[in-house]
């Protein structure tokens, strides 16, 4: 009873070693994913609340709509941007760009023209 270990053993398992380099894999993976995350994020914002890359969003899809627009025309871009921030707003924007960006860019289009439509229709109506 009196007999104290002073030595110490580590176990080592074979299935442990593998885990410890699944591990790290994972975790080097996760940090790939963050960074791409976090710049992915930065690209949104900076799409989002650019006004002048908006601007130019929205006017390529107006000249590529089956109406006939001008896009160096003063009043047609006057009439853009009051189309952009009175009636699309940011969150209209956001949700056009991820339209743009996952469905056909002649759905896009077809949809913006119809929107500038109906706010070209609205502003007509309050004149």
């Amino acid at each position: 009873m009196g007999n104290i270990q002073t030595h110490t053993v580590q176990c080592v398992l074979l299935l442990n070693l593998f885990t410890e380099k699944i591990f790290v894999i994972l975790w080097a993976w996760y940090i790939i994913l963050t960074t791409f995350t976090i710049a992915n994020l930065f690209s949104w914002i900076f799409a989002v609340f650019n006004e002048t890359y908006n601007e130019h969003f929205i006017l390529n899809r107006l000249e590529m709509c089956e109406m006939p627009f001008d896009k160096e025309d003063i009043k047609n871009r006057e009439h853009v941007q009051r189309f952009i921030q009175k009636y699309l707003g940011t969150d209209g924007l956001f949700l056009l760009q991820l339209i743009d960006q996952h469905a056909d860019v002649v759905f896009t289009t077809e949809l913006i023209g119809a929107l500038y439509k109906s706010h070209y229709e609205i502003e007509e109506q309050r004149k």
